[in-house]
């Protein structure tokens, strides 16, 4: 995945911090070209996917960037929870 393609700058930590991802049942990092678990039929994809993330668990830096900056992944999360 390329910086340009979820806007940021060409920093590494900053993806870092923008895909990283804990909640009490899983951590590791939201992979938004995954698709749920129930579609994935080889059970090959890496990664979080929107799906399973809570919005309530993101801070509010993530939120704001999902929100703004990637809205159609925003939509994919959890937002009952």
């Amino acid at each position: 995945m390329s910086a340009e393609l979820f806007g940021f700058s060409d920093n590494d930590y900053e993806k870092y911090l923008m895909l990283l991802y804990q909640d009490d049942e899983r951590q590791g990092f939201i992979n938004p070209a995954r698709v749920p678990a129930k579609l994935d039929k080889l059970g090959l994809s890496v990664g979080i996917p929107p799906e399973d993330v809570r919005a309530s668990h993101l801070s509010v830096t993530q939120r704001e960037f999902f929100k703004t900056r990637l809205p159609e992944v925003w939509q994919r999360f959890k937002h009952n929870e």
